[in-house]
């Protein structure tokens, strides 16, 4: 699955990389999907969503929104990868902030120069 969706207004990129997060689990759920894998090359966001500590981040309600999004998946998992290896998300989000537009593919992924 891939999905893209613009944004309004001006968000850092942890702010940035949480609605993605969200909007994926929120698509997963919708789909009846049980367990997840998250990939992310943002160290801080993976430490923060593992944490047990309320974060007091100006992200924090993103956090746990993401968290509470956890609770309706049998296995969750956050892992680290490098950028080089997940560049469709990041195209995906370039396109992203070309667009208003919501874009999902369920079976083939969208077509892309790497």
């Amino acid at each position: 699955m891939a999905a893209y969706k613009g944004l309004h207004g001006m968000f850092s990129p942890k702010a940035t990389e949480l609605y993605a997060t969200i909007l994926g689990l929120q698509i997963a759920r919708q789909l009846g999907h049980r367990s997840v894998i998250l990939e992310m090359d943002a160290n801080e966001i993976i430490m923060n969503l593992q944490s047990f500590e309320e974060s007091r981040s100006v992200e924090g309600a993103l956090v746990d929104e993401v968290r509470g999004l956890f609770n309706h998946f049998a296995h969750i998992s956050c892992q680290f990868a490098p950028r080089e290896c997940i560049q469709v998300a990041h195209l995906l989000a370039k396109q992203a902030f070309l667009t208003q537009d919501f874009q999902v593919w369920l079976e083939d992924g969208p077509f892309m120069d790497l």
